[in-house]
């Protein structure tokens, strides 16, 4: 009889299921790092003066500006949402879920939402600062913990 035969050896390929096993049973490490990489972007963004699309936060009005420059509320004249630093170094990661299987980053400053959505009766604009429930994370987020996953998963 003619005709071809293939054979496998699944050894290599049952190694590496196991290995993504082993890994996944403590995904600890793997969300602390996603955590650390989402507050990376955080500090990108206040550093660029964009939200997490890179699209830029509208301007400091003029009356914030002669403010600043009058030494009221801290003093960095022009960085928008950067007074103090407050805000800005206040973003942390939190493990959350069952087996701690998630992770969020927040803040706890009680303006920060005013901030995030704006407040227009008071004339303060929307300056996104995270991602929203049910926003998209936008695809460099994405791409980094893509990245992440697969360095966790399938280290060299």
């Amino acid at each position: 009889m003619t005709g071809i035969s293939i054979e496998l050896d699944y050894k290599e390929m049952i190694a590496v299921v196991r290995q993504i096993q082993a890994r996944m049973a403590d995904v600890g490490p793997l969300m602390r790092s996603i955590g650390g990489a989402m507050l990376t972007n955080v500090d990108l963004e206040f550093r660029g003066g964009h939200d997490p699309w890179d699209a830029p936060w509208k301007e400091l009005s003029q009356r914030t500006l002669e403010l600043r420059r009058k030494g009221r509320g801290g003093g960095n004249a022009a960085q928008i949402l950067v007074d103090t630093g407050r805000l800005r170094d206040s973003f942390s990661p939190a493990i959350i879920g069952d087996g701690g299987n998630s992770v969020t980053i927040g803040t706890s400053v009680e303006y920060a939402a005013d901030h995030q959505f704006g407040v227009p009766n008071r004339r303060l604009p929307k300056r996104q600062i995270l991602p929203q429930a049910g926003d998209d994370l936008p695809p460099s987020w994405k791409d980094e913990i893509i990245s992440i996953a697969n360095a966790y998963l399938m280290p060299k």
